[in-house]
């Protein structure tokens, strides 16, 4: 649907060809685009159940003396998740615009489907949908369905409620049980309250990195925080390196001496947790994915037009005791 009632408003309820306003004075919505999903690895699947299993190896070596005396043990642990089926309908009016200054996105031909604000709306909406991705739905989603009777009547749903996010995945496997090591240590960091101030940020990030078991600390390379904690992380570390104004301010998103990166997320704006896991351990998978950069367009009625396009996806972690995370927002 569209809402042109401030341009009427200021043009009036008609149109004149003259170029007062035309496509090229239409100026393209500044869209937030997806970097959470950069620390995982993405894979195309036609499945929309992900089975996996994590396997761990007991001790195996002892000392010799002249008797078969077996040792060791597999143990298997499954993992499995479901992706997210996510979605984009709406019905659009082309001749909604037919006599105000927004008249040339109207059609000229007695078919709807050859109005030019189909073209903008379908470009503008896919450009959305991965802002939604990123602001609300991949950290911060749970996966909430209309009630029968919305559904019924074609009510949409809410935003944040399409899938789960990582953060439902994370709280989900810390109610489980799920995030200890293989000797039943949990891999809840105490950290308390976030701090403030640069100074202390870098201390917090710091204690949180080096309280990491030493072994996965080698494999670490990013620790995922809300963005203004990265931010204040840099300047926390440009206050303490004399010679900042000498270097990239790019330098001082990593702790210090190693090659792990402190990396602000849009998608964590509000939270307080910070997590980790080995780059390895993250995965997403995406069935039928092409279709987030694509939409079906028909004529649905007389003077209406619908577009929509559905895929899923989801992000998950392969083996869940290889996730480590602060103790804060760890509950809704």
């Amino acid at each position: 649907m569209a809402d042109i009632s401030l341009m009427v408003s200021q043009y009036g309820n008609y149109y004149r060809n003259n170029g007062t306003i035309g496509k090229n004075n239409l100026h393209r919505h500044v869209f937030d685009r997806t970097n959470t999903k950069k620390l995982f690895t993405i894979r195309p699947t036609d499945n929309t159940i992900i089975d996996n299993a994590s396997i761990k190896v007991d001790d195996v070596v002892q000392a010799f003396y002249n008797k078969f005396s077996p040792k060791g043990k597999l143990t298997f642990t499954p993992n499995v998740w479901q992706l997210g089926h996510v979605k984009i309908n709406d019905r659009i009016i082309p001749d909604e615009y037919a006599g105000t200054v927004l008249d040339f996105l109207n059609t000229k031909s007695p078919s709807r489907l050859d109005a030019p604000i189909l073209a903008l709306t379908t470009e503008y909406y896919l450009q959305k949908a991965q802002e939604n991705i990123e602001d609300t739905i991949i950290f911060k989603g749970v996966k909430a369905l209309p009630s029968t009777t919305d559904q019924n009547n074609g009510v949409a749903g809410t935003t944040i409620g399409a899938r789960d996010g990582i953060r439902k995945v994370i709280r989900d496997y810390n109610t489980a049980g799920k995030l200890v090591d293989e000797n039943g240590n949990s891999n809840v960091i105490v950290m308390g309250a976030m701090p403030t101030t640069p100074a202390l940020m870098v201390e917090y990030i710091d204690t949180f990195y080096w309280a990491l078991p030493e072994l996965q600390r080698s494999m670490i390379k990013a620790i995922a925080v809300k963005k203004s904690a990265e931010t204040l992380y840099k300047r926390g570390m440009s206050n303490k390196n004399q010679y900042y104004e000498k270097n990239s301010p790019s330098e001082f998103a990593y702790i210090e001496n190693t090659d792990c990166a402190v990396v602000g997320l849009d998608s964590m704006t509000g939270s307080n947790m910070m997590w980790t896991s080995p780059s390895v351990n993250n995965i997403g998978f995406m069935k039928n994915g092409s279709n987030g950069g694509i939409m079906d367009i028909w004529q649905s009625g007389i003077y209406t037009v619908d577009i929509a396009t559905d895929w899923w996806e989801g992000e998950n972690f392969v083996t869940p005791q290889l996730v480590y995370v602060s103790d804060q927002d760890l509950s809704a």
